[in-house]
């Protein structure tokens, strides 16, 4: 992607090497991050992927500010019902409740694992453990953000184009529910590619992302 623009991957407030927040933030606050970002690197413009909770950062970013957004790419776009909500709400909070005798790694293990598709390499998922933990007591922070977010309520309202890749993975049902709302795009489905697709199959992600994007 960075063969003929400026790629870059950012760190959600709270998570990677980035600083935590200091309280909860919501995908609103974790937007406006991103448009701070925008402002000091002087970008008029931008083209942007949002991965699972950072697609709900991307679409209100979209939102707040549609002139500086050009295109929207979402891997996932989940669409839940209340019932699916409040399940997933107890069942994140019970796998992030750090542990003194370190059960909570194995839980997280566990629930990675179980999100696995069979292509997707072991490392690639110790990768992607090992990358949530760095958040500390504040791992729960992006999917109680993701959670109080609800792409049916604001994905419609997005008018830039959208692209949205639905990957065979947690969030296939859900994101199935997208399509109607999606006002000007599309959404491809990719029934044999996992969680982990834009870590281990980025060579075939991106020509669907410059096809989507075009030229700069």
């Amino acid at each position: 992607m960075a063969r003929d623009r400026l790629a870059i991957a950012v760190d959600t407030p709270g998570f990677g090497a980035s600083d935590p927040p200091a309280k909860a933030p919501t995908i609103n606050d974790y937007a406006l991050a991103m448009l701070d970002l925008l402002d000091a690197l002087e970008f008029d413009t931008i083209d942007i992927l949002g991965d699972h909770t950072g697609a709900k950062i991307a679409v209100e970013l979209a939102l707040i500010c549609p002139d500086r957004v050009r295109r929207v790419v979402l891997n996932g776009a989940p669409v839940y019902s209340d019932a699916e909500l409040a399940a997933l709400q107890r069942q994140d909070r019970d796998v992030e409740t750090i542990a003194p005798d370190g059960a909570h790694i194995l839980a997280r293990w566990r629930w990675a694992m179980a999100q696995r598709a069979p292509s997707t390499p072991l490392d690639a998922v110790l990768l992607e453990v090992a990358e949530s933990l760095q958040a500390g007591a504040n791992v729960w922070h992006g999917h109680y953000a993701a959670f109080s977010y609800q792409h049916r309520e604001r994905l419609p309202k997005v008018r830039q184009p959208v692209l949205v890749l639905r990957a065979h993975d947690d969030l296939w049902e859900p994101t199935g529910r997208a399509k109607s709302l999606i006002r000007n795009g599309r959404m491809i489905d990719l029934p044999d590619w996992g969680r982990e697709m834009l870590l281990i199959r980025s060579a075939q992600v991106a020509p669907i992302l410059r096809d989507f994007l075009g030229p700069v």
